[in-house]
């Protein structure tokens, strides 16, 4: 069987690969594959690997809500027929696509630890944010050329709002995340402050009225 943390780092990987593109783009940096390619193929071998070698069983709960992903997947895909562009169409059914993948290797992947992968995602959140701020402060500089500010704001709202969703999680989940609610508080506070530096007012004003 997989451990727990080669199965959280592949998720995270797979979850965070548009931001190292991004990331990688905005360094000049060239890769001669596709990271969320290849950490889509690696969910798919585990999620397959777990169902047909390790034979994995799920709860009847688990299987409906596959079941509606699916009926709600093919509803989007019936839709999308109507669309007068085809390569919009295309694109929006793969895009979607990847979050049945993403479900799918959650269910099926016993070794997976959702608060591994939730707390790891939180703290990498807040260094891609922390990165923002920072290049932000060369923002009008000749040391930014024009590929690197196209990069600079297609980043600020992808980051903006994984901000409010992570601030939304810590300061509603009943357990703790970070040991004890002490840490979760200072850990939210951290967040929205980072929010506010950003300058994010959609996710910030969602955040703070569905808090509400």
């Amino acid at each position: 069987k997989y451990h727990t943390m080669p199965s959280v780092i592949i998720l995270l990987l797979y979850f965070f690969s548009g931001f190292l593109k991004t990331l990688l783009l905005f360094y000049n940096i060239e890769l001669y594959f596709d990271l969320t390619a290849l950490s889509a193929a690696l969910l798919v071998l585990n999620t397959l690997y777990n169902i047909f070698i390790l034979r994995v069983k799920i709860t009847k709960s688990q299987i409906n809500s596959l079941i509606m992903l699916l009926l709600f997947y093919s509803w989007i895909i019936i839709s999308l027929t109507y669309t007068p562009s085809e390569k919009y169409s295309f694109i929006k059914t793969i895009n979607f696509a990847t979050n049945i993948v993403a479900f799918s290797y959650i269910i099926f992947n016993k070794n997976l630890r959702i608060l591994t992968f939730l707390r790891l995602n939180i703290i990498i959140t807040i260094l891609f944010a922390l990165w923002y701020i920072g290049i932000s402060s060369n923002i009008g500089s000749s040391s930014l050329n024009e590929v690197q500010l196209n990069v600079y704001r297609v980043f600020y709202l992808s980051i903006s709002y994984l901000l409010g969703i992570i601030f939304l999680i810590i300061s509603t989940n009943k357990n703790n995340i970070f040991s004890n609610k002490g840490n979760d508080f200072i850990l939210s506070a951290l967040v929205l402050g980072i929010m506010l530096m950003i300058r994010g007012r959609g996710p910030l004003l969602f955040s703070l009225l569905f808090l509400g």
